[in-house]
């Protein structure tokens, strides 16, 4: 794999030290998450030509995002630009292309659009390399206002510069705001020596209505040369952060980061709270490379640790009132040297997304990213919750260079992909989705004379209403649990008065429990319906020859067809959708698909039988879920509770139920207390 670091132009010669191209080159995965991010648009510019790395910087804000291009040429070589979409323009969730933005003093060089951030109906955006007062890649960033100079209209409101400029300092290589308040990196600052590195903090109105003015500019109390403070910020509310990779407090570029806060030390002071490094800093790790604040959790990229990269999670007052304490050191589930894991972060609530650019799954330098949500996987736990990749991720593409996330819509920008050209960019948004695939047929899973009623609402949002009925030894039949963590075994039925029921335990109220453990194949990481991974449903309630359409039950791929599949020659079609999701048909008498056709949810794909099957025609269906490369069986019913699923394991769980007589608890089919009294909300067959 080549080496990631790129020298660019003469004022990317000054990132860092030599020996820092030479070294820029993981959370388990233990439940089926509630939400997944699928893609469902990809972004170029209107006028995208090749060299413009379209992607090279990304923010979101609400329903509008901005794409930064550097490298544009509209105004001459690498003078730049940047793009605004918004969510609805053009159509639902089209996310359409309604302005493009150029400064109003564009010159060749200035890399306008290297770094952008947008608050609300602000979009502030860098131009690092501006040749101003202060000398060459003195920088700048300009502020932009929607309607400003007309409806919809994003008009320039004013040029920011620093108020000691000076050569190389790169001012405007990173950009943040929150609110009416902005901050502009500066690392080439050298107040402290080489490229120890500053920020400066601007607030609207400050010098009178809507101007934008300077009201401090910051340095780390420690500062020293080559710490490349200001090489990442971030800002939420009344606290910012700063990266500062270079710093050695642990080694040579062991790397830092800085809280800063309002009135800390005064009104207006934005002082410094608290210096960060990880629990564990090493030389080279470059801890502070990309920062993100989401209110009280800061995230931050250390993208060569151990030459594989990491991120840390900090969350205030941790540890004591004031303090920002390390919650969780996260890996990819895949790690593999020179990833660059940590290269970019971004978070938004309880959702954190972390860049690798050198990831290779679809070629060297490929890219990807890694979804982490709270609590997946225990209590403040951050769990990887999925691995994201572009839907045409290609070599070099470098997929993950820069991140955004605004609540359930996430940009991923990809300045090195070739559409349009070679290195011409592009951006994904991906946006967070319970995926409904919802089982189309009205088909109760059974194996006795009658069918055993389920009502399956939507696969993956954890939904699911179950009558309950009884086999012959009086042993409750349903079963709804969620794969993960030993979390099983939980059933809702509502109690009529009718008794305990036997073989149950901690009952309260209408919640039931079975007892023990998962027998006949069942382990942690797969799940056994009598003894095999998946539901059957039977179908000659529908049909007497059992012979019935079959339809995708969402939007997809067919990955397999018939005795080309895992399964062998059991009639079997394969489906693999959005999200690492996998589907499987299996005893269909015909599969009208083929292979790679891609098919919609509700689409017939083809009809059931009894194909491996003989004299029982019915479908078999299942779930996988792609888990760090390996695809393991999900149980697509989840827990329908707030929380985890509070159950231990179930034994001798069996998803048929057998013929009459039922028996609960003593009582027969005919009686009051019977199965069908007490579900009233289903029909039961007599």
């Amino acid at each position: 794999m080549q080496h990631l670091m790129t020298i660019l132009t003469s004022c990317w010669l000054l990132i860092a030290p030599s020996a820092l191209a030479q070294h820029l080159k993981a959370s388990s995965f233990n439940g089926l998450p509630p939400q997944l991010w699928g893609e469902i648009k990809k972004l170029t510019a209107s006028d995208a030509t090749a060299g413009d790395y379209f992607g090279y910087s990304v923010a979101i804000s609400g329903d509008t995002l901005v794409v930064g291009v550097p490298r544009d040429q509209d105004a001459g070589h690498d003078s730049g630009s940047a793009y605004i979409f918004d969510r609805d323009f053009g159509g639902p969730n089209n996310w359409g292309e309604v302005a493009k933005l150029t400064a109003s003093d564009a010159a060749a060089g200035d890399w306008f659009g290297s770094a952008v951030s947008i608050s609300g109906d602000i979009v502030v955006i860098g131009a690092h390399e501006d040749d101003n007062s202060g000398g060459n890649c003195a920088g700048s960033a300009y502020v932009f206002e929607r309607d400003h100079e007309g409806t919809d209209a994003w008009g320039e409101r004013i040029k920011l510069t620093a108020s000691d400029p000076a050569h190389f300092d790169l001012f405007g290589e990173t950009v943040g705001i929150s609110g009416d308040t902005l901050v502009v990196g500066a690392r080439g600052d050298d107040d402290a020596g080489s490229f120890s590195g500053s920020a400066y903090v601007f607030e609207r109105n400050l010098g009178g209505t809507d101007n934008w003015d300077e009201r401090i500019k910051l340095t780390a109390s420690d500062a020293t040369a080559s710490d490349a403070f200001g090489n990442s910020v971030s800002i939420s509310g009344d606290t910012l952060v700063i990266g500062a990779p270079g710093n050695d407090d642990a080694g040579d570029f062991s790397g830092s980061a800085y809280v800063f806060e309002r009135d800390h030390h005064g009104a207006d002071a934005w002082g410094e709270v608290r210096k960060i490094t990880a629990s564990d800093a090493t030389t080279l790790d470059q801890f502070g490379w990309a920062v993100s604040i989401d209110e009280d959790i800061v995230a931050i990229g250390a993208n060569t640790g151990d030459d594989t990269g990491f991120a840390y999670v900090f969350e205030r007052n941790l540890g004591g009132l004031g303090n920002w304490g390390e919650v969780r050191k996260l890996v990819a589930s895949d790690a593999v040297v020179e990833d660059a894991f940590g290269y970019s972060v971004s978070i938004s609530g309880d959702t954190l997304v972390v860049g690798a650019i050198g990831n290779d799954d679809a070629g060297n330098l490929s890219g990807s990213a890694y979804i982490f949500e709270r609590d997946l996987g225990g209590s403040d736990n951050w769990g990887e919750a999925q691995k994201i990749i572009a839907s045409d991720t290609a070599a070099d593409d470098q997929f993950g260079r820069s991140l955004a996330m605004s609540g359930d819509t996430l940009i991923v920008g990809v300045h090195q992909n070739d559409d349009v050209g070679q290195q011409s960019g592009s951006a994904y948004v991906f946006q967070e989705q319970a995926l409904k695939i919802s089982f189309p047929l009205p088909v109760p899973p059974s194996r006795g004379s009658f069918p055993f009623l389920v009502s399956i609402n939507s696969v993956f949002d954890h939904s699911m209403t179950v009558p309950f009925c009884a086999d012959e030894d009086d042993r409750v039949v349903a079963f709804t649990g969620e794969e993960g963590s030993g979390k099983y075994g939980s059933i809702f039925v509502e109690n009529f008065g009718c008794g305990d029921l036997h073989g149950f335990k901690n009952m309260t109220g209408s919640e039931f429990v079975i007892n023990g453990n998962y027998t006949g194949g069942g382990t942690p990481e797969f799940l056994s319906y009598e003894s095999h991974p998946g539901y059957d449903f039977r179908t000659i309630d529908q049909d007497p020859s059992g012979e019935i359409d079959v339809l995708a039950v969402a939007d997809g791929e067919v990955t397999c067809v018939g005795c080309d599949c895992p399964t062998g020659c059991f009639g079997a079609i394969q489906l693999d959708h959005p999200g690492g999701l996998r589907t499987r048909y299996l005893h269909l008498s015909a599969q009208d698909v083929a292979l790679g056709q891609q098919v919609t949810r509700g689409e017939v794909i083809g009809t059931s039988g009894d194909v491996g099957s003989p004299g029982f025609p019915h479908l078999h269906f299942e779930v996988q879920r792609n888990v760090g490369g390996k695809f393991i069986h999900v149980d697509p019913y989840g827990w329908t509770g707030e929380g985890d699923d509070p159950y231990t394991h179930a034994e001798n769980v069996y998803l048929w139920n057998f013929p009459f007589p039922i028996f609960i608890d003593g009582f027969e089919s005919g009686d009051p207390c019977a199965w069908s009294q007490v579900t009233p909300s289903h029909s039961c067959p007599n």
